[in-house]
């Protein structure tokens, strides 16, 4: 007999990666905390990036310190030969009116500060540019210079060199003014007139400057041999000198010279045999030559 009783199969699958199986609450509460986490951290990015544009830019130094080494001194003449190409190939700096004035790094290579100024735009509208392309410049010196690994690039306001035009252009109003040329006196040589006034001893603390100058002067004229240019001869004299030279020296007088000298030494010879037979037996001399 047969019962009616409704067979259910259930089966389970293992899970995949050697997972458990949670409750659909602690999936939830973990999603929950992955949502603030991630919320958290785009928080702080943002006011990071916030902070930093309202600060501006991180290095502005208003006297910075400059560096002057034989590294430093080959970086900065590099950088300053390709900065300006690569500030030519952003469309936005064109038409400022901007001058690099010098490029200085630091003795660790940590940052190079660039120096600039402008004659056509405010000061402030060219930093905010700067600021603003500060990743595009970098990657284009990159590329451009050949330096290797670029430093953090801070861009300053050149002060000192605007003082300087501040003060050139004051002095050139000043000489445009009437009666500037006719009121200047003449300025005295200072040079000329102590050369003129003033002595100066040469024998102090009993040193002799002036003889001690004239020794010298005169073992120069000596080095010089002035002495021997009046004695110039002529073609004549000294083809008789040489002659008479070559005569002297020549082979005849050699071949004298050698025969005396064995004559010397065969007389010698004989006298030395002559003393040793006229000394008697038992005292013999030793002689040598």
């Amino acid at each position: 007999m047969k019962s009616s009783v409704n067979v259910r199969s259930f089966s389970t699958i293992r899970p995949l990666f050697g997972s458990r199986f949670y409750n659909g609450k602690i999936a939830l509460t973990q999603k929950k905390g992955t949502m603030r986490g991630m919320d958290r951290l785009i928080r702080q990015e943002f006011q990071k990036q916030s902070k930093e544009e309202n600060k501006g830019p991180k290095s502005t130094p208003k006297h910075p310190v400059m560096y002057d080494t034989n590294k430093t001194r080959v970086f900065n003449r590099q950088f300053m030969e390709n900065i300006g190409q690569a500030l030519a190939g952003i469309p936005e700096f064109l038409g400022h009116g901007i001058s690099i004035t010098k490029v200085n790094v630091k003795s660790d290579f940590s940052e190079v500060r660039v120096f600039w100024v402008s004659s056509l735009a405010e000061p402030d509208v060219v930093q905010k540019l700067f600021a603003e392309h500060l990743f595009t410049i970098t990657k284009n010196m990159y590329r451009l210079s050949g330096l290797g690994q670029i430093p953090k690039v801070a861009f300053v306001l050149d002060i000192e060199h605007l003082y300087l035009q501040q003060m050139d252009q004051l002095f050139a109003e000043l000489e445009k003014q009437p009666g500037y040329a006719e009121n200047q006196e003449p300025s005295e040589n200072i040079w000329k007139f102590a050369a003129e006034s003033l002595s100066l001893d040469s024998d102090g603390g009993g040193f002799d400057r002036d003889v001690v100058v004239k020794n010298i002067l005169q073992e120069v004229e000596k080095s010089k041999a002035l002495h021997r240019v009046d004695m110039q001869y002529s073609k004549e004299d000294f083809e008789i000198a040489y002659k008479e030279s070559v005569n002297r020296n020549g082979l005849p007088q050699k071949q004298e010279m050698k025969k005396n000298i064995k004559t010397f030494l065969t007389n010698r010879k004989k006298q030395l045999k002559t003393l040793k037979q006229g000394e008697p037996s038992g005292h013999e001399t030793e002689i040598n030559l």
